[in-house]
């Protein structure tokens, strides 16, 4: 099975604002102009010291389903005032974009961008704006499930949160991310199903004083024939504080189920980074970080790493011996070419054990649950000479 999301056009419907960009991108003459845009990570909640990226495969899955509704597209255009050629270009299924992207699992850090999008502006301004609210629910929910593992030491998580959402769609987003950042499992079948992740249930301690002991089932080791008394469940609140206080009272089920991962999400950005003019690219004024970007990590020997650097998309790249460092790879990788995806999507586990090694690789400041420390980021002179250009006269921190 598989998560069925609706088209990039179809979400747009829920956003008249959006709508009414893309229709003044139209109307402007502007919509066939090559764009970039950037799903950046802007600011991290207080006491996090990284981010778990997670929902890059809705990229894949909602660029390739092909649900169209035309009635809801012309009342959309009647209610907003839509020109006809705007109409139509939405109704078009097809968006020719790339998408560059950070692996699901990967540590990522303020300044970082999490998913880079090329093509025309009108596509890839609809792609970016509709796809920033996934990743920073999906990204929000690994990165609690994550901390949520390092609480636990060890001891295994089941998620139950998936079970208070709405629709099927967000019950398997939802439990798929929590694996991805470290549950063990989903109570929920459907999500199970659909996303493809281990299920794991136990009656309630209610309905078990309920009924008297039944005979041992042929799983003897499957979770629903455990007593209700082995699981301790999280209730809605500081989950974190009330794991690490429990485990500290000598509290040891034999698993937590996590019910919810409210609290405060990432802040992500949606930045126009470059336009193209004539031909080449030219770094967009309204942008905050302007520029075609691309972000390195290096490593030490043991591949632990130890900085990353952002660097503008044509800038030559430093070796790793000028940070005293033993390697260095560029973080993101394709995820789209044209609309069309570069590889199969990837699996959750794939995912989650990618989340793990990379866990257990960080510097252990970053993975306080109080007062981390912070990793650092910085961004070459090329990019400094855009996002803050130098004084006449002045000269450059290298002297040059």
């Amino acid at each position: 099975m598989g998560i069925e999301l609706p088209s990039l056009a179809e979400a747009a419907l829920a956003d008249g604002r959006l709508l009414l960009e893309v229709d003044r991108v139209v109307r402007e003459g502007l919509a066939d102009r090559r764009a970039a845009f950037e799903l950046r990570l802007e600011q991290l909640p207080v006491h996090f010291g990284f981010a778990v990226v997670c929902g890059v495969h809705t990229f894949h899955d909602r660029l390739a389903s092909s649900t169209v509704n035309p009635a809801a597209f012309t009342e959309a255009a009647r209610l907003l005032g839509l020109a006809d050629a705007t109409a139509a270009r939405l109704q078009d299924a097809r968006f020719a974009v790339d998408v560059d992207a950070l692996p699901e699992g990967t540590l990522v850090f303020p300044g970082e961008a999490i998913a880079t999008l090329e093509g025309t502006l009108f596509e890839v301004l609809l792609a970016a704006t509709v796809s920033l609210p996934l990743l920073r629910r999906a990204g929000s929910i690994a990165t609690r499930a994550a901390r949520l593992a390092l609480a636990a030491d060890g001891d295994v998580l089941v998620e139950a949160a998936s079970t208070n959402e709405a629709t099927r769609e967000q019950a398997a987003l939802v439990a798929r991310a929590a694996f991805v950042g470290g549950c063990d499992a989903t109570t929920n079948p459907i999500a199970s199903a659909l996303a493809e992740l281990p299920l794991r249930a136990a009656a309630s301690r209610a309905l078990a004083s309920l009924v008297p002991p039944a005979a041992p089932r042929p799983d003897p080791e499957g979770w629903s024939s455990l007593p209700a008394e082995s699981w301790t469940v999280l209730e809605r609140g500081d989950e974190e504080a009330a794991l690490l206080e429990l485990r500290r009272c000598g509290n040891h089920p034999t698993g937590w189920i996590v019910t919810s991962f409210d609290g405060p999400e990432l802040t992500l950005r949606c930045d126009l980074v470059a336009l193209e003019e004539e031909g080449a690219w030219r770094p967009s004024n309204s942008s905050s970080a302007p520029g075609r970007k691309i972000a390195v990590r290096y490593a030490d020997a043991m591949g632990h790493p130890l900085r990353d650097v952002v660097y503008l998309a044509d800038e030559r790249i430093r070796e790793a011996s000028a940070f005293d460092a033993a390697s260095f790879e560029t973080l993101a990788s394709p995820v789209l070419r044209q609309g069309r995806a570069v590889a199969a999507s990837e699996l959750p586990r794939d995912a989650r054990l990618r989340a793990r090694a990379v866990r257990l690789r960080a510097p252990t400041n970053l993975l306080r649950l109080r007062h981390p420390g912070a990793f650092p980021v910085d961004v070459s002179e090329g990019v400094r000479s855009i996002v803050a250009p130098p004084r006449r006269g002045s000269r450059s921190r290298d002297g040059s």
